[in-house]
């Protein structure tokens, strides 16, 4: 999937961020820029919208690739009274700007990347800098207040029954938030759904064992008619 609009290097309006827009965005950008069908691979949130939009418009998709996925035992799409209240303090000029310039300080990101990545010591300098400069970008706060505050939260459990497309799931064996027996709740509801487990990474096993990563995603989508 490409940077998903406030966030990485995409735009960074000041609209409204909710877990709707992305899937929409997802949506439009299959039709708009892939138009034909095509296997998306996702990781954490955006795994979510990947599979609403799976389940949504069938033959915009081939085959699904989900990455330590977030959308099984998470609240609905409809924000609460509490988040409410913690997006609207986040967007607040002084109270959310300083929350926020905290949890975006380089300490901050480094402790965020310690817990998602398997091995502490691949948490260097250059990696915290590069996430601190994104982090940094004008426009950057508001995205990220709707992450923090649950805006950007879909579950995808009501609908996974319905998933048709071929589905390959990549976890790593570290992953802490959701852990690898997660795994097993998506297999209960893919019956037909391939796991592999990548033994010394975490969250994000594209990003720390990339050639066993690919190798092992591009097995199955050889195996597909």
């Amino acid at each position: 999937m490409p940077d998903l609009l406030g966030f990485g290097r995409s735009d960074k309006p000041r609209i409204v961020y909710d877990g709707e827009l992305y899937i929409q965005l997802l949506s439009d950008f299959l039709a708009d820029i892939v138009r034909e069908r095509a296997a998306v691979v996702a990781a954490g949130l955006p795994a979510a919208y990947a599979v609403q939009v799976a389940v949504d418009e069938p033959e915009a998709l081939s085959a699904l690739g989900l990455v330590v996925p977030l959308g099984i035992e998470i609240h609905g799409e409809e924000p609460d009274l509490k988040d409410a209240v913690v997006h609207r303090a986040l967007r607040l000029p002084i109270v959310g700007t300083s929350a926020l310039n905290v949890y975006t300080s380089r300490s901050g990101i480094a402790h965020h990347l310690r817990e998602i990545y398997g091995a502490e010591d691949a948490v260097d300098a250059a990696l915290v800098d590069h996430h601190y400069r994104s982090s940094h970008q004008p426009g950057a706060h508001a995205p990220l207040a709707a992450y923090v505050a649950g805006y950007l939260n879909h579950s995808v459990e009501p609908v996974l029954p319905r998933l048709a497309a071929p589905t390959w799931i990549g976890w790593g064996r570290r992953a802490k938030s959701p852990e690898v027996e997660s795994a097993d709740l998506w297999l209960h509801h893919l019956p037909h759904g391939e796991l592999e487990v990548f033994e010394p990474a975490g969250n994000l096993p594209h990003a720390e064992v990339p050639t066993a990563f690919s190798k092992k995603l591009e097995s199955f989508l050889a195996g597909l008619d």
